[in-house]
Parts: structure tokens; C-alpha cells; sequence
């Protein structure tokens, strides 16, 4: 006798005090269920990832974006100032708070450009940090 599958997500309604839950067996389709819900259609849900509860934070001041869009930038200065080439293909840059950490070794005398490149998107006062393995991709 062939089994049921499992459902990669179900879902349990609220009762008066507890807030909706979603279970998911697979991260890829939670993903995808955050991603359709967006952050307004979160409120009031719990998400269990294989049993364990997961926390999700929203991006209330649009940080996710503007690194996205910081990120491309920086892709696009480095391919420019022929920093990322077909002899160089790859360039890992730390961004923390207004600085390029270790910048001035990686970037040379181009270091201020890019710095200037990440305190448009994320002023000297915010506490933006991450680290981002750019690669050279050559042009179609």
C-alpha cells in the first residue's frame, strides 16, 4: 500500500490566543512562502522549520535592498576599474560600518572610491556589515 507524502507545508489555523502556524519540512519552500507573504502577511504567524521555531525579522528601514543594490554597484566599479579582470577573477571585500576593512590592500589607490560607495548607501552612523565574494564575469 503506497504512503501519503508528506506536505512540504502545513498550516494550523489560529485559535483565540495563538497566532497561525505554518510547518515546513524543506528551507527552499519556506523561503518561498516568506517571499509570497512578504513582510505584512508574516504578522500573526509562527514558522517551524523542521520542528524547530524560526525567528523572522523584518527589514522595516530597507536594508536588504539598498546592500543589493550597494552590492551591484560595487560589482560594477570593480569590473570598471579593471580591479575584477580575466586575470583576476575574484576579490573578497568586508564592509563594516563606514569602511572597507583591509580596502586599502585590496583596492589600492581606489579604496576612497568605494568607501564613498558604501557610505552613500549606508552613512558613517549605521551598522551595516557584511562580507562579499565579488567575481569577475565576463561581458556577452
Amino acid at each position: 500500500m503506497p504512503q501519503k507524502a508528506t506536505p512540504a507545508i502545513e498550516e494550523t489555523k489560529a485559535q483565540e490566543t495563538k497566532q497561525d502556524t505554518l510547518r515546513f519540512t524543506d528551507r527552499s519552500t519556506m523561503q518561498a512562502k516568506i517571499r509570497e507573504l512578504g513582510t505584512d502577511g508574516l504578522k500573526g504567524k509562527t514558522l517551524i522549520l523542521n520542528g524547530e521555531h524560526i525567528r523572522v525579522i523584518a527589514d522595516s528601514n530597507g536594508s536588504l535592498k539598498k546592500a543589493e543594490k550597494m552590492m551591484e554597484e560595487v560589482q560594477s566599479e570593480l569590473m570598471k576599474d579593471d580591479i575584477l579582470n580575466e586575470n583576476k577573477t575574484k576579490i573578497t571585500l568586508m564592509f563594516q560600518y563606514s569602511d572597507v576593512l583591509n580596502g586599502k590592500s585590496a583596492l589600492g589607490d581606489k579604496y576612497e572610491k568605494y568607501k564613498d560607495i558604501l557610505n552613500k548607501y549606508f552613512p558613517g552612523y549605521d551598522s551595516f556589515a557584511t562580507t562579499k565574494v565579488f567575481r569577475y564575469t565576463a561581458e556577452k
